[in-house]
């Protein structure tokens, strides 16, 4: 039987016990400063004269000529994402990224600015299409947008078809065949019917219904295309896309389609992303030696490689690296050309 005084005693041994567990683990918590890199040594930032002079326009400049609010929302929030400046007036010296035309109310005066752009040689977007009359009273208008015959003012389109290419997902059809879907139905089918010839691309275009033979079933009407002469392009939209959100993936499409090669965020990749690996100068030599007795090149191939594949293994991920030729571009390293093929 243990007596009171051997019962104080194990009692006050083991809250003593659980006192200096528990303070040492608060006290560890409390003086590391983990989110703090004590290895890290303080550098200057590098900046060039091209950098320093660099201004919003030379990030991208886009010109929104139109009437309608919902389409200038939609235009004012894609260069938000893309970090391009906005205008809404046309400048003879500025070089656009692009220019988005709200066609459906264009003017005269409008039409003569539209042309001086496509002078110089500025990517033309068409949000929404002009009028039918003003298509058939300014034929060169036409030259422009690629047309070479308007079918019909307007036809009743049963769906639409978006081909593969343009927009992330690849070829869907757009057609509501059971009367839950036709209720659903929220495209605009009632469009003019262009007929398009030779330089365009059609991404999208019209199902059109059964009463028409295979004839005219050859000349779908176009919803989405591009026509391109030389260094001159223009895309067109016949349709009121441009007045939603859909029209900020369109013009990320669109951009894509006027570069050789783009990079696309794309969410759930189930990849890896190693930004400067690797280096290709023997950097910080010193102090990586004193830390990780190993020069640069040694500590990216032997301890950052082997992390990088243990991760990709684990998570089923792909990696993919940025490679940088060096990272102090105030240092007198040179890259080591030798290393390009490891």
């Amino acid at each position: 039987m243990i007596s009171r005084r051997n019962y104080l005693s194990i009692t006050i041994m083991m809250g003593i016990i659980f006192f200096l567990f528990l303070f040492s683990g608060a006290a560890k918590t409390a003086l590391s400063h983990y989110e703090i890199n004590e290895y890290a040594l303080e550098k200057t930032d590098i900046l060039d004269a091209d950098t320093e002079a660099m201004t919003a326009t030379d990030a991208g400049c886009v010109l929104y000529l139109g009437e309608s609010k919902k389409m200038e929302r939609v235009a004012r929030q894609w260069c938000n994402y893309r970090h391009y400046q906005f205008v809404t007036t046309p400048d003879s010296e500025e070089m656009y990224t692009l220019a988005l035309i709200d066609g459906e109310h264009l003017t005269d005066e409008g039409l003569d600015a539209v042309y001086a752009l496509y002078d110089r040689q500025v990517p033309v977007v068409f949000g929404t299409m002009p009028t039918v009359k003003m298509l058939r009273e300014h034929t060169e208008l036409d030259d422009m947008l690629g047309i070479t015959n308007i079918q019909k003012n307007s036809i009743a389109l049963e769906g639409m078809t978006l081909y593969e290419n343009f927009l992330v997902g690849g070829k869907v059809i757009y057609r509501a065949t059971t009367k839950d879907e036709k209720k659903q139905q929220d495209l605009k089918l009632n469009l003019p019917w262009f007929i398009l010839g030779s330089g365009t691309k059609v991404y999208m275009d019209g199902i059109l219904p059964d009463e028409f033979d295979t004839a005219d079933a050859a000349y779908k009407p176009p919803v989405i295309w591009r026509y391109r002469t030389g260094s001159n392009t223009v895309f067109a939209v016949n349709t009121d896309f441009m007045q939603s959100d859909i029209g900020l993936g369109i013009l990320t499409a669109m951009e894509g389609e006027l570069s050789q090669y783009y990079v696309y965020p794309v969410v759930n990749t189930q990849n890896i992303l190693a930004l400067n690996y690797p280096t290709f100068a023997k950097e910080n030599t010193e102090q990586l030696r004193a830390l990780y007795s190993r020069d640069a090149t040694s500590v990216l191939r032997d301890l950052v490689w082997p992390g990088i594949v243990a991760v990709s293994e684990h998570n089923h991920a792909y990696p993919s690296v940025f490679l940088s030729s060096k990272l102090d571009y105030s240092s007198n390293e040179e890259p080591v050309g030798e290393d390009l093929p490891y």
